[in-house]
Order: C-alpha cells, then structure tokens, then sequence
C-alpha cells in the first residue's frame, strides 16, 4: 500500500493543530501588558470574578472590566491571522 506510512491519523493531526493553537495563544498572553494579562489570568486560568480580582489588586472593578477588555481586544487581533 503506496503511501500509508505519510498518512497522519485524525487525533494527531488534531493534535498538533490543538498544541499550535495553545503556542499562539500563550504567547500573545505573554505578550500583553503585565496589569492585562494579570487580569486575563486571575479570571481565566485562577477563576476569580472581576469583584475578587479589584480585591485582591487594590482597584476599582471597574479598572479590572477595562483591563480585560483591552486584554481581550489584543488577543483578537494578535490571533486573527491564526483562527
């Protein structure tokens, strides 16, 4: 059977799109400005609502809802090529 062994199975293929996808995405969160990404990370990975997240910073929430959205904002145009 010609050319069986340059086929790569769905989950790998998957896989490896799902490991870029993860690259390029921790990347541009490397990216951000730290008072960003720090928002970004305490929401999205710790699970903190913006309430807890202006506690624990000593801000107003109303600081962390900017922050997020700016944050939010750079990543969409950081991965637009990607996605």
């Amino acid at each position: 059977m010609r050319g069986v062994d340059h086929v790569v199975p769905e989950d790998s293929r998957q896989q490896v799109i799902d490991r870029e996808l993860r690259e390029k995405v921790n990347g541009a969160i490397g990216q951000l400005p730290l008072k960003e990404r720090e928002v970004l990370i305490l929401s999205q990975y710790q699970g903190l609502k913006y309430r807890e997240i202006a506690e624990v910073l000593g801000v107003a929430e109303i600081t962390v809802k900017t922050r997020m959205a700016r944050a939010l904002q750079r990543l969409r145009k950081a991965l637009a090529n990607y996605l």
